[in-house]
C-alpha cells in the first residue's frame, strides 16, 4: 500500500494547469486507507499486549500456586510419616503384648501342671 502511495505520489494532481480531480480522490483514499490500516494495527498491537500481560499474570499465580502445591506435598509427606511412626509404635507395643500374654499363659500353663 505504502508503494502505491508512493508510485501515486509521483505523479501530480495538477496536468496542463487542472486539478486531476481522480488522482487527488485516489491519494485521499489510499491516505485514508493506509491510516485505516495502521490504525487497525495499533488496536492489534495493543490487544496484543494486554494478553501478554494477562499470561503473564496467569504465569505468576501458576507459580505462586505450584509453590503452594509443593508447600502442602511436603507437610502431607511429614503427616504421613509421623502416622506410619504411630502405627509401627502401636503394633510394636501389641507384639509385646503378645509376647507377655503367651509368657504368662506359658507360667500358668506350668503352674497347672505342677499343682
Amino acid at each position: 500500500m505504502e508503494e502505491e502511495i508512493r508510485e501515486h505520489a509521483k505523479q501530480s494532481s495538477i496536468q496542463n494547469g487542472r486539478v486531476n480531480v481522480a488522482h487527488a480522490r485516489k491519494k485521499r483514499r489510499l491516505d485514508e486507507e493506509l491510516e485505516s490500516s495502521l490504525e487497525g494495527v495499533e488496536k492489534r498491537r495493543s490487544q496484543i499486549t494486554a494478553v501478554e500481560q494477562r499470561i503473564e499474570d496467569h504465569t505468576f499465580e501458576k507459580e505462586g500456586r505450584e509453590a503452594d502445591m509443593v508447600a502442602l506435598e511436603q507437610e502431607l509427606v511429614q503427616i504421613l510419616i509421623e502416622q506410619q511412626k504411630l502405627v509401627l509404635d502401636i503394633l510394636s507395643s501389641a507384639k509385646q503384648t503378645e509376647n507377655k500374654g503367651n509368657m504368662l499363659l506359658k507360667i500358668v500353663g506350668l503352674a497347672d501342671k505342677t499343682l
